[in-house]
């Protein structure tokens, strides 16, 4: 394997705002790390797939660097550099098999030491499982699963070819140079000062008050922390199919909002309803990631290239669940139109230049840690199955693997019991919720992921096709159809005109 396309000396980039965001809320119990499995029919062929995965690593500019300090320890002096030696953590074992660390190390994944990104493969005779945990500050969502596309080409490629590596940074003209300036997303110096203020009063606002957590925090001995650390996450599932989306996206059409739109209204009214925390009268808050990959380029490699807003509620806006939707369709257009997403990535880069104000702001004490209820983060259909054969069931298949089920599982936060990923692949969409163990039980997890298909099933009942049925993945429970949601006058839908 060798390197193709790039300098031979380590190349050094900046820490962008967000990737200094989520150092900074890196922790031992809550790690800044999110996952993506990929659920196969068929097992992998080890030594190929780990060529496969040192090939893709070594691709992205981000995954092959560490972090290094050019400035006396201060954030802003925080650098990637690259590093051609350490190599990412790679696992094969059987199902059932805990997490093979590294030795001293655990789910967080210290970038000074190794890379951020890393492989547990878990098989049997006739399936395999792949976990790819990936530190937040290297990559989004997006970039994870462009990572799993690549991974699956270059397992492909790796029985007939010499594996080269092609620099991602020189995929298309202009990435090398867009790509040390992602954090600024394409504005000037003197535009992103003009937005500092609108910019700081969303930051405020969001700090402004505390919102409702789904259950306390509770204590937790090291003895258990050390047990949570090699389990992989704990995460329930449930997949729509197509015409279920269909219409979905048909009812959120009628209020001119998205599909996101009503994902999210329906969350809130599931929220609503658990609460294990003790408090009343507190709003709730959802945490909604923005893909900003837009406003530079789909093609740049694999790198944190979001935003990120807040969206409340109190308990006397979730009573009219018409009106809900109106102003959530509203409030997440102002959210796109005025990209107010960026603030999350120009604030902290401000306070990065200020000794240990970023650190303290996130590191701050219990009063504040609840500043999300839940967060819910919807790709789409974010991987690009042209790439591969497809079998007659519209699967991807690459050799004897076929792609089953794609998930993500965005982090778990200190009060921010749940995260939910939305995938939509193969004309399915499939809800992955992650769930914190130390506070929710698995039963509690399934409670709160059956009441949310549930909300979402009567968003079905809306539409004219009242015979749509419900498919359920591996909860446990079973939708008889649409017998489970509550009729609603479809004479209550307003207009398509409207």
């Amino acid at each position: 394997m060798s390197f193709t396309g790039g300098s031979n000396r380590p190349r050094m980039w900046p820490v962008a705002g967000f990737e200094q965001f989520m150092l900074a809320d890196d922790s031992r119990r809550y790690p800044m790390v999110f996952w993506v499995k990929a659920t196969f029919a068929g097992r992998v062929d080890e030594d190929r797939l780990r060529r496969a995965f040192e090939h893709t690593v070594l691709t992205q500019p981000l995954l092959r660097s560490r972090l290094c300090h050019r400035l006396l320890g201060l954030r802003c002096g925080l650098k990637w550099r690259e590093d051609f030696i350490t190599k990412a953590h790679f696992d094969v074992s059987p199902k059932g098999t805990p997490l093979n660390l590294p030795p001293g190390k655990n789910l967080a994944i210290d970038l000074k030491k190794e890379p951020g990104v890393r492989l547990f493969v878990r098989e049997d005779e006739v399936s395999s499982e792949w976990n790819l945990q990936l530190h937040h500050s290297v990559s989004d969502g997006t970039g994870g699963f462009r990572f799993v596309e690549q991974l699956l080409t270059s397992y492909e490629r790796s029985l007939t070819e010499n594996l080269d590596v092609e620099d991602a940074l020189f995929a298309k003209p202009g990435l090398s140079q867009m790509f040390p300036k992602r954090g600024k997303f394409g504005l000037s110096l003197w535009q992103i000062i003009r937005r500092l203020p609108t910019d700081l009063k969303s930051t405020l606002d969001y700090y402004a008050f505390r919102p409702r957590p789904l259950a306390k925090i509770k204590p937790i001995s090291e003895k258990k922390l050390g047990e949570q650390q090699n389990a992989l996450p704990a995460s329930v599932n449930y997949t729509f199919n197509t015409a279920s989306i269909a219409a979905l996206k048909k009812t959120a059409l009628a209020w001119s909002a998205t599909l996101n739109d009503l994902l999210i209204r329906d969350l809130f009214l599931t929220l609503d309803r658990f609460n294990k925390s003790g408090y009343t009268s507190r709003k709730l808050r959802i945490c909604m990631p923005v893909n900003l990959r837009p406003m530079l380029s789909e093609s740049l490699p694999v790198a944190n290239i979001m935003g990120m807003c807040g969206i409340d509620r109190s308990g006397l806006e979730l009573d009219d669940p018409y009106q809900l939707m109106t102003t959530i369709a509203a409030e997440t257009r102002k959210i796109k139109s005025e990209r107010l997403a960026l603030a999350i990535n120009f604030i902290p880069a401000l306070l990065s230049h200020l000794p240990f104000v970023l650190t303290a702001a996130m590191k701050r004490p219990g009063y504040w840690k609840c500043v999300a209820t839940a967060v819910l983060s919807n790709l789409g259909y974010t991987f690009k199955t042209d790439k591969f054969r497809r079998n007659q069931s519209g699967q991807t298949v690459v050799d004897n693997l076929t792609l089953l089920r794609l998930e993500l599982l965005p982090p778990v936060k200190i009060a921010t019991n749940i995260a939910i990923g939305v995938v939509t692949y193969n004309g399915e969409m499939t809800l992955s919720l992650h769930y914190d163990r130390t506070v929710l039980s698995t039963s509690d997890a399934n409670t709160i992921l059956a009441d949310y298909v549930t909300e979402l099933s009567r968003s079905i009942m809306l539409t004219a096709d009242s015979d749509i049925e419900v498919q359920g993945s591996n909860l446990g429970f079973e939708f008889g159809g649409r017998a489970t949601a509550s009729h609603l006058v479809k004479t209550q839908l307003p207009s398509l005109t409207n």
